[in-house]
C-alpha cells in the first residue's frame, strides 16, 4: 500500500491519500504510515494497522478507489521534513535524473523484448519493474484526480502528480508504445482475435478445444462470467459496490462490441432455440412434436433433447407447485423442501409457451393411452359393445392388443402390485362398459 501525502504548512489541515502505487521515488522521506502517525501523532492512533481511528474524518476519495482522510491538529516544525514538497530544486534535479535513467532502462528493454511489458518482478532489473508499474499508477491518478478536482481539495496533489507524470515525460513514454492501461491492451487483442475467428467461423463460439488460439476460449468464457456476475450484482442492492467493478471490467462500450460481433452471452440460451426451430423443422415434415429418443439431426440428437425438456418440465411444475403451497410462509420451509424448489431446471414459462405452441407432448405415456381410449370409443359407437376380437395383424389388432393390456394392469392392482393404471383410467373404461374379466368375455360372447 503506497501513500502520497499532500504539501502542507504547520497547522494546516493536512490531507493524506492512501493510493494503490509508490508516487515519490525519494528513500529518505518516503511517507509511510509511521511517519503519518508521527505527523498527527496528537490525534492518530499509535497503531499502524488502523491509521483511520485517529483522523477527525473519513470520506470516500472521488478520485478512485482510495480514501482521504483529514485532520485538524496543529503540526510543529518537528514534522515538517515529512512534508517536504518534491518541487524543490535539488529534488526535482535528482527526480528527473533518475526518471531519466529509468526511461534510457525502459528503451533498452523495448529493443531487446520488442515491448515495454516489464514484469513487476523483473529479475534483471527491480527498479525497472517498479518504474513501469509506477509509471501506469500515476497516469492513471494524475487524471482521476484531474477529471474529480472541483469535488475536492487535491490543488496540491494535483500539482504533485503533474510533476511526477508531466506532459512530458507522457509523450516520451507514448513515443516507446508505452500501454498505459495493461488490461485494456490484452482486452483489445483478445477482441481482435474473436473478430477474425467471426470472420472465419461465423459465430463467437469458441470451442474450450480451440488448437489455433488456446487463450481465446478461456477470453471468451470469462466475458460471459462477468456479464452474468455484473447483472446479478446490479439487480441486488447490496452488491452494488461488486456491480461496479464488474462494470468496470466489462463496460458497457465492451458489451456493445461484443455485440456487434454477434456475441453469445448466454450460450445454452441460444443453444436451446436452435434445437427449437429443429423441432419445428421436425412436426412440419412429420405433423406432430413427438421425436423418437433415437432420432439424430445434423449430428445432434434432437430425440434426447425432448427428453431433456420433459424432464426439465417435471422440476419447473413441482416448483411451481411447492411456491404457491407456500407462498406467505416460506419461513415454515423444512430443508427438504427447500431443495427441492431449488433444484435446477432451464425450463421457464417462456420456453413452455414456446414449445406448447407446436403441440408439444409433456407425458407420452398419457398421451399414448389417451388416443388409444379415443380409438376403443370410436369401437363401442360401432359395435355397441368393448369385446374385441381380431387375428394378429388384423384391422383392430393393435387397439385389442392394449384392451388386454389394461386387463393385465388391473389384474395387477388386485394383485396389490404397482400398476400404470390410474383411477381415473378406470373410471373412464368403466364409462363406456368395458369388460375387466375374461370370464366375463367369454359368457358376453357365447351370449352374442
Amino acid at each position: 500500500m503506497i501513500l502520497l501525502l499532500t504539501k502542507v504548512k504547520p497547522t494546516h489541515v493536512a490531507q493524506v491519500v492512501i493510493a494503490r502505487q509508490v508516487t515519490s521515488n525519494r528513500t529518505n522521506h518516503s511517507p509511510t504510515i509511521t511517519a503519518i502517525s508521527k505527523l498527527v501523532g496528537r490525534v492518530c492512533s499509535t497503531s499502524t494497522n488502523n491509521i483511520s481511528d485517529g483522523f477527525k474524518s473519513c470520506q470516500p476519495c472521488p478520485y478512485g478507489n482510495r480514501l482521504l482522510y483529514t485532520t485538524t491538529a496543529d503540526i510543529s516544525s518537528d514534522d515538517e521534513p515529512f512534508l517536504e514538497s518534491d518541487d524543490t530544486p535539488n529534488n526535482e534535479n535528482r527526480n528527473n535524473l533518475q526518471w531519466e535513467s529509468m526511461f534510457e532502462a525502459l528503451k533498452a528493454y523495448k529493443a531487446m523484448h520488442g515491448d515495454t511489458f516489464v514484469p513487476k518482478r523483473y529479475p534483471k532489473d527491480p527498479k525497472l519493474g517498479n518504474f513501469v508499474d509506477n509509471s501506469r499508477q500515476l497516469y492513471r491518478m494524475r487524471f482521476e484526480v484531474e477529471m474529480h478536482g472541483k469535488e475536492a481539495d487535491t490543488t496540491d496533489l494535483n500539482r504533485n502528480l503533474h510533476i511526477q507524470m508531466s506532459d512530458k515525460r507522457i509523450e516520451k513514454l507514448n513515443s516507446i508504445g508505452f500501454v498505459w492501461n495493461l488490461h485494456d491492451h490484452v482486452w483489445n487483442i483478445r477482441y481482435q482475435e474473436l473478430k477474425e475467428y467471426s470472420a472465419k467461423h461465423g459465430d463467437c463460439l469458441v470451442p474450450i478445444d480451440y488448437e489455433e488460439n488456446k487463450s481465446l476460449p478461456i477470453w471468451v468464457a470469462k466475458q460471459r462470467r462477468n456479464y452474468q456476475v455484473r447483472l446479478q450484482n446490479e439487480s441486488m442492492e447490496e452488491e452494488a459496490d461488486k456491480a461496479k467493478g464488474y462494470e468496470m471490467i466489462l463496460s458497457d462500450d465492451r458489451i456493445q462490441k461484443l455485440d456487434a460481433l454477434g456475441f453469445v452471452w448466454e450460450v445454452h440460451e441460444d443453444a436451446w432455440f436452435e434445437r427449437y426451430e429443429e423441432l419445428r423443422i421436425y412436426r412440419k415434415n412429420h405433423g406432430d412434436a413427438l421425436v423418437p429418443k433415437q432420432y439424430s439431426h445434423n449430428g445432434i440428437s434432437l430425440g434426447r433433447w425432448v427428453d431433456q425438456q420433459r424432464l426439465h418440465y417435471k422440476i419447473y411444475q413441482k416448483r411451481k407447485q411447492l411456491e404457491e403451497k407456500w407462498k406467505g410462509n416460506e419461513h415454515l420451509i423444512d430443508v427438504e423442501t427447500k431443495k427441492e424448489m431449488e433444484k435446477f431446471t432451464r425450463m421457464n414459462q417462456e420456453r413452455l409457451n414456446l414449445l406448447e405452441a407446436e403441440g408439444f407432448i409433456w407425458n407420452v405415456p398419457e398421451y399414448k393411452w389417451r388416443l388409444r381410449f379415443e380409438e376403443l370409443c370410436v369401437y363401442v359407437e360401432i359395435n355397441g359393445h368393448a369385446l374385441i376380437r381380431e387375428k394378429p395383424g388384423g384391422k383392430y389388432d393393435p387397439l385389442a392388443r392394449w384392451v388386454s393390456l389394461q386387463r393385465i394392469n388391473y389384474q395387477k392392482i388386485q394383485d396389490g402390485e404397482r400398476s400404470p393404471l390410474t383411477e381415473n383410467r378406470i373410471r373412464k373404461l368403466d364409462s363406456i362398459g368395458f369388460i375387466w374379466h375374461t370370464e366375463q368375455t367369454k359368457m358376453i360372447s357365447q351370449d352374442n
